[in-house]
Parts: C-alpha cells; structure tokens; sequence
C-alpha cells in the first residue's frame, strides 16, 4: 500500500498503474487504475509517503522484539458478533457480491468461484447485497444466539448492522454498504472480509439538529 501510494505522489494524468497485493500467500488482488486529471489539484494536500518515511522513529531491537512476542502470544480468536441483525431492500441496481463457502464455513469478498482451500469440495453459494437498501426489518440476538457466526446469519439471509444505535434502526430508514471485517482465524489464517450496513452517512448527517433562526423585531421609530 506504501509503494502504490508513493507511486501516485509522483504519476502524471494518463499514466497505468498495475497494484498487486501480496503476503501471506492465501491469494492476491490486482488492481489496474488510470490516473486523471484531478490528481494535480490534489496533489500537496497531504504528505508524501516520502515526507512519513523522513519522519521515521528509531527503536531498540528489544522494543520490535517485544512487540513481535506479544503478536504471536494471540490465540485464535473471532470477532464479536454483531448486535443487531435484520433484513433490507434495495433501493438502486448497485450491488456487493461475496460467496459462502458450505464447505469450511469461510465468508469471501469479492465473491470467488472456488474454495482458497485446494482440499475443500464445498459448494460456493454466491450472496448479492445492495450498496443502498432500505430498513426492512432489525432485531437484536437474544443472549443464547450471541455465539452464532456470521457465516450462519448471512447464510440465513440476514444482513449485520454496525455504527448504530437501535433507535438509528427505523423501518424505511436508508442504509449504506459498508465492507467490514467479519472473520478471523488467527495469525495463520485467513482474515475474511464482508458486508454490513449502517445509517447512511450524508443523510445522518443532514438530520443532525441545528439552531433555528432568532426573529428579529423590525425597527420602531418615534
């Protein structure tokens, strides 16, 4: 992510960039971008990825050993479940696409084919969920169904809500797709990504009260 960013401080309007992701082995994204004219407008808004790395710190050996202890002393571990799960519609043609894997009970995005595991023959359930949707229905887990994976509630057609309040959970109220962190099989496994909805962002903000208006008296004259 450093490199791409340190490319784009420095490409002109009309060059290709080719970014691909590489690490743990599990798999790789490509990505292919064009940049536009807007980049010099933008361009010195922020620091270079040049102007961080000059701004660097120096620790001791024994600190970066420390801290590399502690990474690798983390068990497995999954994230908490959501708190409220529900159903929405949508409300445009736009839409996120991930697959369910039946077999290892692993959440993919972007959507895949086949399986990251060679040795798995589960089927591929292909979900789509729309990038706008609209409330349908929310309820919150009861206690003896707050270890249920997030696998199983997508697999049930429900959808997971974050950044919100139950209250912000109206029928009818307008959502935004947002890709979240769903699953994690410790520092060996994978980290699966997914989709979940909250309040959408520029209409919670247009509800935010404001002050009103004072009424001014007009001027008398004697």
């Amino acid at each position: 992510m450093a490199e791409g960013a340190s490319i784009f401080d420095h490409s002109k309007p009309g060059d290709q960039v080719l970014a691909v992701s590489y690490g743990s082995g599990a798999y790789a994204n490509a990505t292919w971008f064009e940049v536009q004219d807007g980049i010099e407008e933008k361009r010195g808004r922020t620091p270079t990825v040049e102007d961080y790395v000059k701004r660097k710190t120096t620790i001791r050996i024994e600190t970066y050993q420390d801290l590399i202890r502690v990474r690798l002393s983390r068990i497995k571990q999954r994230l908490e479940i959501p708190r409220f799960v529900g159903e929405v519609e949508p409300t445009n043609g736009r839409a996120f696409t991930l697959s369910l894997c039946q077999g290892c009970e692993r959440i993919y995005y972007p959507a895949r084919e086949k399986c990251l595991d060679s040795e798995c023959v589960g089927v591929m359930d292909v979900k789509t969920y729309p990038l706008i949707a609209r409330l349908k229905t929310v309820s919150k887990l009861p206690l003896k169904k707050r270890f249920t994976s997030n696998f199983e509630l997508l697999g049930q057609d429900k959808v997971l809500f974050v950044d919100a309040k139950l209250q912000d959970l109206k029928p009818g109220a307008k959502l935004e797709g947002v890709v979240r962190r769903l699953d994690y099989e410790g520092k060996d496994g994978l980290i699966m990504y997914g989709v979940a909805y909250r309040p959408l962002f520029r209409e919670a903000l247009a509800q935010v009260a404001r002050p009103k208006a004072m009424t001014v008296a007009p001027p008398q004259y004697a």
